[in-house]
């Protein structure tokens, strides 16, 4: 198996070199890393469709996907990672496909508790849970209890969740709060809010991830995205490893060196994706200015001193 990307810095443990697929490595303050990491896994069942297999081989190889990439959040000492598991439409697929998906469910719970447990992970459910099956709810409380006392990422799946109904379910819970005289209603304010999400622990995302290409947010964490950095690459789910949670970490990045220059290309229709980093002189940005290249916020993304950033913009 491959080994890991991470390299932390001799003696300066305030940065670390991550490996990019398409930058080569790149150094980053450690306090520039994001804390919360969302993730829209999908593109199993198109990646399947492709090579001619069952949808469910999909599934099986994203499922492998969350170990890998968990363990690299673990390894990067981020605080949270939420993985959009199993939505509340995805009931509407054929049942023989559902009931699959439960068994694998499942079957992950059980596989990976090492996993979590060793990499000191704690886990967490967000998503209307008394909907699933006994056998998969069983394994889901067994892995929060076993992992509950751990004080590393807190990995989170959202099982059977939607973000419509999340705010549907806060919003009628604080009604019959107000109704039943708990609460007036101009106490009503975003903190009282979010203490009746699934999870009002929850800090925001810093970073969504989008996979296999697709440009929404397919009814995920809409309360708690407001703010969060949006990246999409055309790389299906079962194909993303920790090089390329690296590369969207590297995207997200503000605080890159003042002489490094992050080319975004747009394919596809405007998805953007990280293509070549350069270590360049102001001369030669200036050259890219003159050129007017640095003009075109699809086209290029400048991280440098902040005199030359402004010329870019």
């Amino acid at each position: 198996s491959r080994g890991s990307v991470l390299e932390p810095r001799k003696n300066n443990e305030e940065e670390v070199t991550l490996e990019t697929r398409t930058a080569g490595k790149v150094t980053l303050a450690r306090g520039m890393l994001p804390n919360h990491i969302a993730v829209i896994m999908d593109g199993n069942g198109r990646w399947a469709r492709e090579r001619g297999w069952e949808r469910i081989r999909g599934h099986e190889a994203g499922a492998e996907r969350v170990r890998g990439v968990t363990t690299a959040c673990a390894e990067l000492g981020l605080s949270e990672l939420t993985l959009f598991a199993f939505s509340a439409e995805n009931w509407q697929r054929p049942p023989e496909e559902v009931a699959l998906l439960m068994d694998l469910l499942r079957q992950h719970l059980i596989s990976e508790r090492p996993t979590v447990v060793g990499n000191n992970v704690r886990f967490n459910v967000i998503g209307e849970t008394g909907a699933l099956p006994p056998q998969v709810l069983e394994e889901m409380y067994r892995t929060i209890e076993v992992s509950k006392l751990n004080t590393g990422l807190k990995l989170t799946l959202a099982i059977n969740y939607g973000a419509r109904d999340e705010i549907v379910r806060a919003t009628r819970l604080i009604a019959e709060k107000v109704k039943s005289g708990g609460i007036e209603p101009a106490e009503i304010d975003q903190d009282v809010f979010r203490r009746h999400l699934y999870d009002p622990e929850m800090p925001d995302p810093d970073l969504l991830i989008r996979t296999a290409g697709e440009m929404r947010l397919s009814n995920f964490l809409l309360w708690q995205i407001s703010y969060a950095e949006l990246y999409v690459t055309d790389i299906p789910w079962p194909e993303f490893t920790r090089i390329d949670l690296n590369g969207a970490i590297v995207a997200d990045d503000p605080g890159l060196k003042q002489d490094e220059i992050l080319f975004a290309i747009p394919v596809n229709g405007g998805n953007l994706l990280l293509a070549d980093q350069i270590r360049a002189e102001h001369a030669l940005v200036q050259w890219f200015i003159e050129q007017g290249l640095a003009g075109n916020p699809l086209a290029i993304q400048v991280a440098l001193a902040p005199e030359v950033a402004d010329r870019a913009r």
